[in-house]
């Protein structure tokens, strides 16, 4: 396939994955060979752990996360009607990284790649029968994870019951007993550009029951709040002051809280807070932008893999759920090209394809180098207040102007929130 040939190909991905390799083996390399739990976790959750660093900024405070660099080289070079979703898989021999594999499924307006699991699927109960009852989720991944893209539980329950509601297999009574089989006949006909809206069709309302068990009548989040929440760019952080709403929460209180200030009244609060912004990213953004590439989220934060590491044990022996690694509030989404492309938003701004030129990953690399490996830097950038940096920015613009003789195209200040992007004003 052209574009499968293109992606492992092109210098600027190699470039870009290399960050993630490097970065994840140099902390990986401080873990002590006693710290067994620790691999153990980071192995289970190598899936988890990539769509974190791919959605975060690889700046901090910027849009230049990882996922806006790949879908804008994808963008430049095949347009909008093909989405790219990629997978680095750390490759373990006794518990130490040996080499990463990366993966990629593509997706086109007439195939829908989600079906390609779907037939794995199918293809697994094919032939057999299962007591609905009895059925194990843990059994049947393990047979089948070779053979999905997503090699986690949680894609394979909202897979099966995809592939359940697109009739890929049967259901039959047997007295007070449901068995299920596989359907012996090709789902792909379901496959076009409608299979998409479908899914979300299928997924929204799972979503809104959710919620709606957690908010009961005071549920914020309905299907037809949640499909607007599509269209319409926003960071999670916003859309969850519907949260404090519904709960009838102080924020007052609340900050207080999240501040350090204990009060048990506000630790319930923080505690509910916390379990819907995790339901939204959970249940919500990364079905649409990973399950099929729909939106695309950005942390505006920069992964650390130390502290990721750690997360990913303290999940693994309390036994949460691996998407707690990806909660954060401060998350922003917006359409994709192709997310828009299906959904048709004419009115679509841009909130994170701040590319007015082609990607230069060189570039963006050099600018994370100089402020990472200098510690006087990095404070600086990750706390200098938008207004400083704002005026830091028209200062340099001032000196660069000063000492060249031929006008250069003025750089522009783009801000969302506490987001601040710097891109040429080209037209």
């Amino acid at each position: 396939m052209q574009v499968l040939d293109f992606l492992k190909s092109n210098e600027e991905i190699n470039k870009l994955f290399s960050v993630y390799k490097n970065e994840f083996i140099e902390s990986f390399k401080r873990i002590k060979r006693s710290e067994k739990k620790k691999k153990l976790a980071i192995k289970k959750n190598s899936q988890i752990i990539f769509l974190k660093w791919f959605y975060s900024t690889l700046i901090d405070n910027t849009y230049f996360s990882p996922a806006n660099i790949f879908n804008r080289i994808i963008y430049e070079n095949f347009g909008d009607e093909i989405a790219v979703v990629p997978n680095v898989v750390p490759i373990f021999i006794e518990n130490e990284i040996r080499d990463f594999k990366i993966e990629y499924r593509v997706f086109t307006l007439d195939n829908n790649s989600i079906f390609d699991d779907i037939r794995s699927l199918q293809r697994f109960f094919l032939g057999k029968k299962f007591e609905l009852k009895k059925m194990d989720f843990k059994t049947i991944f393990e047979n089948v994870q070779d053979n999905i893209f997503v090699k986690d539980e949680y894609y394979l329950f909202q897979l099966f019951n995809i592939a359940s509601y697109f009739s890929a297999f049967s259901y039959e009574d047997i007295g007070k007993k449901v068995f299920l089989t596989g359907n012996d006949f090709d789902v792909n006909f379901f496959n076009d550009s409608k299979s998409y809206l479908k899914i979300i069709d299928f997924w929204l309302p799972i979503a809104a029951q959710l919620f709606e068990n957690f908010f009961g009548d005071m549920n914020p989040y309905t299907v037809s709040c949640l499909k607007r929440y599509i269209k319409n760019k926003t960071m999670l952080q916003k859309l969850l002051d519907k949260t404090l709403a519904a709960l009838n929460i102080n924020k007052d209180e609340f900050v207080n809280y999240a501040l350090g200030i204990d009060n048990d009244e506000s630790k319930t609060y923080y505690e509910n807070y916390f379990i819907v912004s995790a339901y939204l990213v959970k249940y919500f953004v990364i079905p649409l932008s990973y399950f099929i590439p729909i939106i695309q989220p950005c942390y505006i934060s920069k992964v650390n893999f130390d502290f990721i590491f750690n997360d990913a044990e303290i999940i693994l022996k309390e036994g949460y759920s691996s998407y707690d690694l990806l909660n954060d509030p401060f998350l922003i989404y917006d359409l994709s090209h192709f997310g828009n492309k299906l959904m048709k938003r004419s009115d679509r701004s841009r909130l994170q394809d701040v590319f007015d030129t082609p990607v230069n990953i060189d570039e963006i690399l050099m600018t994370k180098n100089e402020i990472y490996s200098n510690p006087e830097m990095q404070d600086f950038w990750q706390n200098i207040d938008p207004k400083e940096l704002e005026e830091l920015i028209k200062l340099l613009d001032e000196k660069t102007e000063e000492m060249v003789v031929e006008e250069k195209p003025k750089r522009k200040l783009h801000k969302e929130g506490n987001v601040i992007h710097l891109f040429s004003n080209k037209k």
